[in-house]
């Protein structure tokens, strides 16, 4: 009788975790007002990654997606800007030489291809 019991208990809470809401994560293309997001792909989708506005350089080699597959560097290709800064894109680790890309504020762009920045980014700073 005591592994019959135990058999319908461990059954049921089987169950139980199985209908549990899985937990939430933010939906795909969305990014938090007040950061700048990257996404890995064209139209804000795949992983993707916020900022919040901070001074220096923020390298991208040494940054994860929020998904946790791999790192940010050269692999964005979409971005929203929801702050008030112009946030700059570099193709260095240590946003040195020449910008490649600039957001301005509160500003969006579906892919980067249009402007020749594609999966290029490696690093990123506030202005």
């Amino acid at each position: 009788m005591k592994k019959h019991i135990s058999l319908v208990l461990g059954v049921l809470v089987g169950a139980g975790s199985m209908l549990a809401p899985a937990p939430s994560a933010s939906a795909a293309g969305t990014c938090a007002s007040g950061h700048f997001c990257l996404f890995e792909d064209d139209d804000y989708k795949g992983q993707h990654i916020e900022f919040a506005y901070r001074a220096g350089a923020i390298d991208l080699s040494k940054t994860a997606w929020a998904g946790g597959n791999g790192f940010v560097t050269n692999g964005a290709s979409s971005m929203k800007n929801n702050t008030s800064h112009v946030v700059k894109l570099y193709d260095s680790s240590n946003c040195g030489g020449n910008q490649g890309y600039e957001a301005k504020k509160n500003s969006v762009d579906t892919d980067f291809s249009n402007n020749n920045f594609d999966n290029k980014a490696s690093c990123v700073l506030f202005v």
